[in-house]
C-alpha cells in the first residue's frame, strides 16, 4: 500500500527541482524521514512485537515495510547531495540495487526495491564529533 505522503514527496521534491528551489526539495525529502519517525513514536512497534494476535503482527508488518520503503526512496532522492552516508544507509538497508538504477524515477517507484534484504549492523551515517579545547598557553 502506497501512502499519500509518498506521492506528496515526490511531487514537491520534483516541482522544487524544476523551479531550482533546491533546499525545498531537500525539505521534501526530510519531510519522508519525519513521516517514519513521527510513525515509530507514534506506532510503538516494540510493543507490536510483543502482542501475541494476528493483527498486530500485520500491522507491524505493514509499518516495517512502509517505512523501509519511505526510507528507500528518501535515500536514492538524497544520493546526489549526500552520497557517502547515503551509501552507508543503503547498505544498512541490505539494499544494494537501487542506487545502481539507471534513471532515478524507476529507483524511486514505490516497492522498486529489492523484495528479499538482509539488514546489517547500522553504523552511524554521521557521527558525533568530538570538541577538544586545547589547552591554554601562557
Amino acid at each position: 500500500e502506497q501512502p499519500e505522503r509518498y506521492a506528496k514527496v515526490l511531487t514537491d521534491y520534483t516541482a522544487n527541482l524544476e523551479s531550482y528551489h533546491f533546499e525545498k526539495a531537500l525539505e521534501a525529502v526530510t519531510g519522508a524521514i519525519d513521516f517514519v519517525s513521527k510513525g515509530i513514536e507514534e506506532s510503538q512497534p516494540w510493543a507490536l512485537a510483543k502482542s501475541a494476535t494476528d493483527a498486530d503482527k500485520a500491522k507491524l508488518r505493514t509499518l516495517l515495510l512502509t517505512w523501509r520503503e519511505m526510507l528507500r526512496v528518501a535515500s536514492v532522492l538524497l544520493y546526489p547531495v549526500i552520497p557517502t552516508s547515503v551509501e552507508k544507509a543503503m547498505e544498512t538497508m541490505g539494499d544494494s540495487e537501487s542506487l545502481k538504477r539507471k534513471r532515478v524515477w524507476d529507483a524511486v517507484a514505490w516497492q522498486a526495491g529489492p523484495q528479499k534484504i538482509k539488514p546489517s549492523k547500522p553504523t552511524p551515517l554521521f557521527p558525533r564529533l568530538e570538541y577538544k579545547p586545547e589547552p591554554a598557553q601562557g
